[in-house]
């Protein structure tokens, strides 16, 4: 399988996990945050129904490394760390046209195990700068919104979100050039 085969293969992955997590009442806890959650005030759906705002989900009988990954999973992160993706997103498009600029070493790398019917990818060059400068605008974009119009409020996500936000920017950063790469 080549590269672009499995950037495609783990997105529709995380799409399909999203989808029996919104389904299933005991995962769904883990998708709500913002001002998404069902909880009032300031308090994340996974501890919204807890009388002292505690994690009260896990069985006291639950192995400990559970209890601990449940932590770690719904551990609130400030709303103000959301600027942190647009970050990320602009860093790591710039990145990328550095290294395909440059020829650069891990374009090559990533490249060899690209496409393996050279010629025949998905995109042309063009229709790759065309969708790596406008993912670059809308993560410009999102920064400058986020630094000028954006207003910090108490809303929080799960650390579990703020990982997958950093996953989907540089899958989606190495999704662009490498429908490309075999031209």
């Amino acid at each position: 399988m080549d590269t672009a085969q499995i950037i495609r293969t783990l997105f529709a992955i995380a799409t399909i996990t999203g989808l029996l997590f919104s389904k299933s009442p005991f995962l769904s806890k883990y998708l709500s945050y913002g001002p998404r959650t069902i909880a009032s005030g300031t308090k994340s759906a996974t501890n919204a129904n807890s009388p002292t705002g505690a994690e009260q989900d896990t069985k006291p009988t639950s192995p400990q490394f559970y209890k601990l990954l449940n932590r770690i999973i719904t551990y609130p992160v400030p709303h103000a760390y959301f600027s942190h993706f647009y970050v990320f997103s602009v860093m790591s498009s710039l990145f990328w046209a550095y290294q395909i600029l440059t020829q650069g070493p891990l374009l090559q790398a990533v490249a060899r195990f690209g496409s393996t019917a050279k010629g025949k990818d998905s995109m042309s060059v063009e229709q790759v700068v065309l969708a790596w400068s406008l993912m670059t605008a809308q993560g410009m974009r999102r920064l400058i919104e986020t630094k000028t119009l954006g207003k910090i409020s108490a809303s929080t996500m799960p650390f579990s979100h703020y990982l997958l936000g950093f996953m989907h920017y540089l899958g989606v950063g190495i999704a662009i050039w490498i429908e490309g790469s075999g031209r």
